[in-house]
C-alpha cells in the first residue's frame, strides 16, 4: 500500500479531531481518533486482490445490551443470549438479532441512523455488533482500479465508516443513558 495515503487521510481525520493520528501498521492504516470523549479506531485492510476491509471499533463501556447487524449474505458465527429482531426498513437487508429488543430499537429508532445504514450499497457486505462493551463494524468493499482511483475511493469510505461509526456509536451511548446507565 503506498503512502500518499498517510498524509490524506491525516488532513481528513484532523478536521474531526486535531490529536488524530494516522499510522501504517502493516498490512493495516490505522486512524486513531476522539469523538463524543471516546477514543475510536478505524483500520482499513487490503484483501487481495481488489477487496477492503475498513473496520471501525469503540468502547462503549456501560452496555451491557449485545445486538448484531448483518447484511443478508454475511454470517455470524455467534449469537450468544440473543433473539432474531424485526425492525423496518433494515430487516430488508440486514440480518437483525439482540440480547435486548427495547435497547436494540432505542439505538437503531433514528431516521438518520437508518437512512445510514440502507446507503451502503447492498453489494457490500457490512456487519456490526455490540458485544463486550465494545462497538465493532466492519464493511468489506471492492475497488476496480480501470474505473477509479484507489486513494480517493478509500477515503470516501473512511469518511462513510467515521460517519456510520459516530452515529452508532452516538446511538449507543444516548439509549445507554435512557436506559440509565452512567
Amino acid at each position: 500500500m503506498p503512502d500518499e495515503l498517510i498524509p490524506k487521510l491525516q488532513a481528513t481525520i484532523r478536521a474531526k479531531d486535531p490529536q488524530g493520528s494516522v499510522e501504517l501498521e502493516t498490512p493495516d492504516y490505522v486512524v486513531r481518533f476522539s469523538s463524543l470523549g471516546a477514543p475510536q479506531e478505524l483500520r482499513i485492510r487490503c484483501v487481495p486482490p481488489k477487496s477492503w476491509t475498513i473496520s471501525y471499533a469503540a468502547r462503549a463501556p456501560d452496555a451491557r445490551e449485545r445486538w448484531f447487524l448483518e447484511s443478508k449474505g454475511v454470517w455470524f458465527p455467534e449469537h450468544l443470549d440473543c433473539r432474531r429482531v424485526r425492525f423496518a426498513p433494515l430487516d430488508d437487508r440486514y440480518k437483525l438479532f439482540a440480547s435486548d429488543e427495547g435497547f436494540f430499537r432505542s439505538v437503531f429508532e433514528a431516521p438518520e441512523l437508518s437512512d445510514a445504514l440502507m446507503k451502503i450499497p447492498a453489494e457490500n457486505h457490512l456487519k456490526a455488533s455490540l458485544k463486550d462493551a465494545t462497538l465493532r463494524v466492519a464493511w468489506n468493499v471492492r475497488f476496480d482500479p480501470r474505473f477509479s482511483d484507489r486513494d480517493g475511493f478509500l477515503l470516501q469510505c473512511a469518511d462513510i465508516m467515521v460517519l456510520l461509526g459516530g452515529l452508532l456509536f452516538k446511538h449507543v451511548q444516548l439509549s445507554t443513558l435512557m436506559r440509565g446507565g452512567t
